[in-house]
């Protein structure tokens, strides 16, 4: 049978390239390759199984048994099948389904008149995979003029205008505004011009948040998770204040003037000349965002195309070495209607035809002559795809799955590649994974990828080349996204093999029911499309595990990284056909031993599962295993033995050596393929020397990263020596790039830590060598870049051995660019004699670290040129002063400094960021008469507690810099005054300053957007400045038109906030336009809140606390935006049906505490808006039922209940089924009920999260 269905299938295999252009005109031949597209993976997915059922018969069956022999058809090719398939196995009916199936695919290719296209085949029989470099995509043609155009707009001068210029590149895809925008943004005069740069890739999803973020990073070179758009917008506004930047906003498509009027509000900060540049494919876009006349993009001239086709095609800038190509050159040019994409796919395309006859082929083909409207696809393109081998034809339409702009990683990708059975093919005996790498770069080479600009592993795909991905996958491919009805429900074809998502934090059952007809499914990929997504928590529905994945019996592909799973049901080993299962970043304590039959699983991530400790003892049994990458597992301390015979493993992030008869290593030995990162922990129960030389790490060579990590809590004065030897043995190949030693109890360190002969090796950690009396000469590594040395209790001493060991003149850390001493708690001196005259020491450090180094008293001046952040915390003042010529220090972090009184200005004269913590001696930031730094944006003081002034200056002649925009003062009970003059500042934040008594209200700044004052118990002079404009009736907050945030949280505000409330809000004069967030707290005589606080257009967070004398609300006059609603310990308000939240249709979220301890149920079913989507409700002691209240929320996802112990039932069905997520804490009555397989456990089981505290 094996025998005839291969015959059948390289008949129909034969004339597959002559039917795929013919698709697109002719219905019938289309239907013909979708039946031989399902008819292929349905005959795979059998063979698979039949291999499989061997192989648990079998478990060392020889190599290529399992490999799919028809992987080319998938999508649109095919190949022969193996000789001989073991049928014995009772199969019948599916073998026989096939086979009918077969024969009427062969009748159907005669009767379509499908012929054999000999050309491409024996083109297809030539080709070969590039092993060569890259193509240079530094080659730009006919741009010149475009670029100087722009370069004109860019360097324009702009001090006549406040605001930032915005300019649109327009153009349609493919004609180059991404590439003409990276052209002048890499500009020399561009780098001199502006003082920083960003560079974002926006796309359909005009995310603000994501947008805000990148923009911050890009210019920072730093990441942070901020918690909202406000805290985003206010950290890039400190960075952009004063500075002349460019911002590249590509790929806009949002035409929206409200989320771009909110977009751009940081940038107005910036100095005159700063620019914005836009390249979008939509005139509304340009009209929107634009502030000068869009710079209309057109395409190449012919010319102009010919040598980008050249380049591309040949490696040449025109055809004058290939004249016989020239006028058929021309002639293929003008095909590509001037757009540089086309040009440069199609030269991928004729990189491997080089005579005449081959590019007139091309010329002559029939898709030049089919309609683009049929597919959307420009012709170019879709011969390039036809052009491609059938091996690349699958792999490029595979990345169908990917969403337009994603940003995806080559090695994750080969490894999908891998386990869809794609590199099956491997030849030339090359490892599947290096041929996948092959692979890659031929289609990069072809320009079906782009490099996305980030890490050197991170690619992209050009819009109309997603869309090309899309049209030829067709329905095999499916982006749950992208495919949503007007309803919220899917469209999925039963055909589809491949699915993709982008992450929901809560990921409810119903998104997914659709999935469920997918009996032939392969893939299941979760895509995190934001970098906040990656350190995020998601939560997945139990019934995804439970009911959905074990029907899907056909899986060779599940991902289900990030999500919050403790454990996988034994089902997972149902899953014969999985290759890959990534559950990385998830919460697992163990696996299941179901998975150790996953027989063809070839990739195990389980990187960050920090609860994982076990794994399956039977792991061994995983012969196809190549990938198991347990890096961040801090609890797994038990490796089964059985992993040392995985010899094809080539990732294994950690192994534990323990003292009972488990992984030890000596089993490293038969690794030979380990690359990547090695942790191996546990070293203290290494019991003889001989068994790290056996682990062979110097042979490894495609180790990159090595961890060698012992105890901590072990003391063995026997076994240091030991120790030495084992550490001495574990010498890795000179190639390392990162080296990590923790916990290690030798008193010395081998000599090949710091061997120059480690070329390559970039980063240095030393963590927890207590005993080791003096530090290796790391200042020999040619390139190291980052260095740190925490806890080595025993150094007294750093000098000369430090940097050198005596065998060489060469400047030490001659690269060094980060170094961090910590908890270095017996060291004393810090000598820079190294023996060779230098300029500066480390020259090119620009961050330095000391911190907890108590004793540390005697250092050499430090002339440090490139320094631009010093931390120093817990160490004596004399480290400070040793530091000099700190000429680009921009940052400054200091705590518990030892005999601190003041800063010396040579010192801090350059900063922009200054923060004091735990300073108990300092009075003064600066000694007398002496300013703060003229360009300081960003100012905290925590906890100094003698701190008077800022400034050691008299009250009429202070001011703060004009360029300050951000002060905190927390906990500084001796600060008596700030200065007058307070002028641009944006954020003032005052915490439990007990004697401050004034406050210059009527001088704050009119940028001010953020005012926190809180605890300030003797503060006077702000109440006295409102009372007495309130007296007059000329109050208003129009001082500060710009303010976003105000808290005040002090007893004595509620003299102002209680006295007439309602003329701080007026209905008339009201201009906080940009009020985005009040909150009010410990005002116990504010009694009601009936004011026109609707006024406040743009509030979005009202939060009241501590208010006991609260009784009215505003009546329903809630402001237009309000989407935040927190009320809690306000005891005495009146009824909550009073209050008209039912009609404030912006409110999503409402919170309430302590705020009706009498309350036994919410009478009025419709008290609540429709619109919520959270809601908690905490602290009624005599609350028994709120069903009423919230029955008719059909959008609700979140309910948070906490104490309230006499509540005896949760909602009806209807409404828990819609959440995403459930919290219920100290509610005893409904804890009973809630207990697993009980009582209303079957109305919350599908809830993604929920958590129950007794």
């Amino acid at each position: 049978m094996a025998v005839k269905w291969s015959q059948v299938l390289m008949k129909i295999q034969a004339v597959v390239a002559d039917a795929e252009p013919k698709q697109i005109t002719d219905r019938a031949v289309k239907l013909w390759l979708k039946d031989l597209r399902d008819l292929a993976y349905d005959l795979d997915d059998l063979l698979d199984e039949i291999a499989t059922e061997a192989l648990t018969h079998k478990l060392n069956l020889e190599p290529g048994t399992t490999a799919s022999n028809v992987r080319n058809f998938i999508p649109t090719c095919c190949t022969n099948c193996p000789s001989t398939v073991a049928l014995k196995i009772k199969m019948g009916p599916k073998i026989e389904e096939i086979t009918a199936r077969l024969e009427v695919l062969a009748k159907q290719k005669d009767d379509l008149d499908l012929r054999v296209n000999l050309e491409t085949r024996s083109n297809r029989e030539k080709y070969r995979l590039p092993t060569t470099s890259l193509v240079d995509e530094s080659q730009i043609y006919g741009r010149e003029n475009d670029k100087n155009e722009i370069l004109k707009l860019l360097l324009r001068d702009e001090s006549h205008n406040d605001k930032t210029c915005v300019i649109p590149i327009v153009g349609m895809g493919g004609v180059g505004k991404t590439t003409l925008a990276q052209l002048v943004y890499n500009n020399e005069k561009v780098d001199e011009f502006f003082d920083m740069k960003a560079w974002v890739c926006v796309s359909e999803d005009f995310d603000i948040s994501m947008i805000t973020s990148t923009i911050y990073e890009s210019v920072t070179n730093e990441s942070r998770d901020f918690k909202n758009l406000n805290s985003a917008q206010q950290s890039l506004k400190e960075k952009l204040f004063k500075r002349k930047f460019l911002l590249v906003l590509d790929d806009v498509w949002n035409e929206n003037y409200e989320k771009w009027d909110l977009l751009r509000a940081p940038f107005q900060v910036g100095l005159p000349g700063s620019k914005i540049v836009v390249t979008t494919r939509n005139e509304g876009v340009a009209s929107t965002m634009g502030s000068v006349p869009a710079y209309h993009l057109k395409e190449l001239a012919d010319a102009d195309c010919l040598s980008l086709l050249a380049q591309h095609a040949l490696g040449s800038r025109n055809l004058d070495a290939h004249p016989n190509l020239e006028v058929i050159g021309m002639d293929i040019v003008r095909k590509c209607q001037g757009l540089p994409l086309a040009a440069k796919t199609l030269g991928g395309l004729l990189r491997t035809k080089h005579s005449p006859n081959e590019w007139k082929d091309v010329l002559d083909s029939e898709i030049w002559d089919l309609p683009e409207h049929k597919s959307g696809i420009l012709p170019v393109l879709r011969l390039s795809y036809h052009d491609l081998p059938a091996q690349l034809k699958q792999m490029f339409a595979y990345c169908a799955i990917f969403p337009k702009d994603y940003e995806f990683d080559r090695d994750e990708l080969v490894l999908l590649w891998m386990a869809e059975g794609f590199l099956q093919q491997s030849k030339r005996g090359k490892c599947m994974e290096e041929f996948g790498g092959d692979c890659f770069n031929e289609l990069l080479s072809r320009s079906f990828f782009q490099r996305s600009g980030g890490a050197e592993s991170k690619f992209r795909m050009h819009d109309l080349l997603n869309d090309l991905a899309q049209y030829v996958a067709g329905e095999i491919c499916f982006r749950l996204d992208d495919n949503k009805e007007s309803n919220g429900r899917c469209k999925i074809s039963q055909n589809t093999r491949h699915t993709s998502f982008i992450h929901h934090q809560y990921e409810v059952y119903n998104r997914f029911k659709a999935f469920h007809e997918l009996q032939g499914l392969r893939t299941f990929l979760p895509l995190a499309v934001h970098k906040s997504d990656y350190r995020a928590k998601f939560y997945l529905s139990n019934s995804v595990l439970h009911s959905l994945l074990p029907k899907l019996q056909c899986l060779r592909v599940l991902s289900l990284k990030g999500y919050h799973i403790c454990e996988l049901p034994n089902s997972i080993g149902d899953l014969k056909h999985l290759r890959y299962l990534n559950l990385s970043e998830t919460s697992i304590k163990w696996l299941p031993e179901s998975v150790s039959t996953l027989y063809n699983l070839q990739t195990l991530s389980l990187r960050g599962c920090s609860t994982l400790c076990k794994l399956p003892k039977n792991i061994g049994n995983l012969v196809n295993l190549r990938h198991l990458d347990n890096a961040n597992t801090a609890l797994l301390e038990e490796m089964p033995l059985g992993i040392g015979k995985l010899t094809s493993l080539q990732t294994l992030s950690k192994i534990f050596v323990s003292k009972s008869n488990e992984l030890g290593l000596r089993d490293l030995n038969n690794l030979l393929l380990l690359q990547g990162m090695l942790s191996i922990v546990g070293l203290q129960n290494v019991m003889d020397e001989r068994d790290a030389e056996k682990a062979s790490l110097n042979r490894k060579q495609n180790l990159v990263e090595l961890e060698l990590i012992w105890s901590r809590d072990i003391e063995d004065p026997q076994n240091e020596g030991l120790q030495v030897k084992v550490l001495d043995m574990l010498r890795p190949y000179r190639e390392l790039k990162s080296l990590k030693i923790e916990f290690y109890g030798g008193i010395t360190f081998p000599r090949w830590i710091g061997d120059p002969s480690f070329s390559k090796t970039v980063h240095i950690s030393l963590r927890g060598c207590t005993k080791c009396v003096s530090l290796p000469p790391l200042g020999q590594l040619p390139v190291l870049k980052e260095l740190h040395i925490h806890g080595m209790h025993a150094v007294r001493s750093v000098g000369v051995e430090f940097y050198r060991d005596g065998s060489t003149l060469e400047i030490p850390f001659r690269s060094l660019e980060i170094l961090r001493f910590e908890e270095m708690l017996e060291w004393e001196e810090w000598s820079c004699d190294i023996g060779v005259e230098v300029v500066g020491h480390f020259p090119r450090l620009r961050e330095l670290a000391i911190c907890n180094c108590p004793r540390l008293v005697r250092v050499s001046p430090l002339r440090l040129l490139s320094l631009r952040n010093l931390q120093i915390e817990n160490c004596e003042e004399v480290v400070l002063k040793s530091l000099t010529e700190l000429t680009l220090l921009a940052s400054l972090y200091i705590q518990n400094i030892s005999g601190l009184t003041h800063l010396q200005k040579e010192f801090i004269s350059p900063l922009q960021r200054l923060v004091v913590r735990e300073c108990p001696q300092l009075v003064y930031l600066l000694e007398e008469d002496q300013r703060l730094p003229c360009n300081l944006e960003f100012l905290e003081v925590f906890h100094c507690k003698n701190l008077k002034r800022l400034p050691n200056v008299s009250l009429q002649e202070v001011s703060l810099p004009p360029t300050l925009r951000h002060l905190l003062i927390r906990g500084c009970s001796s600060l008596e005054s700030l200065p007058n003059c307070i002028s641009h500042l944006e954020d003032l934040i005052l915490v439990s300053c007990w004697s401050l008594r004034s406050l210059p209200m009527d001088t704050l700044p009119s940028t001010l957007k953020s005012l926190h004052i809180v605890n300030c118990l003797n503060l006077e002079s702000v109440i006295e400045v409102i009372e007495q404009n309130i007296t007059s009736g000329c109050f208003r907050m129009s001082n500060w038109p710009n303010l976003e945030r105000l808290r005040m949280s002090t007893p004595n505000f509620e003299i102002c906030l209680g006295y007439q409330i309602g003329q701080l809000f007026p209905r008339s004069g009201m201009l906080t336009p940009n009020l985005r967030s009040l909150s009010i707290g410990w005002c116990a005589n504010l009694i009601s809140f009936a004011c026109h606080i609707e006024s406040l257009t743009s509030l979005e967070e009202l939060i009241i606390s501590n208010c006991e004398g609260l009784e009215s609300f505003p009546d329903g006059n809630l402001p237009p935006n309000l989407t935040l609603l927190s009320i809690s310990k306000c005891k005495k308000l009146k009824p909550l049906s009073e209050w008209g939240l039912h009609r404030a249709s912006s409110l999503q979220h409402i919170e309430m505490s302590d705020v009706y301890p009498k309350l036994l149920s919410f009478e009025d079913e419709f008290i609540l808006p429709v619109s919520l989507k959270f809601l908690q409700i905490a602290s009624m002691p005599n609350l028994e039922s709120l069903s009423k209240a919230i029955h008719h929320l059909t959008s609700l996802e979140h309910l948070q209940i906490y104490s309230c112990p006499k509540l005896r039932s949760l909602p009806n069905e209807r409404t828990l089924a819609a959440l995403s997520s459930l919290i219920i804490y100290r509610c005893p009555l409904l804890n009973r009920r809630s207990l697993k397989e009980k009582g209303d456990w079957p109305k919350i089981i599908d809830i993604p999260y929920v958590d129950i505290y007794p």
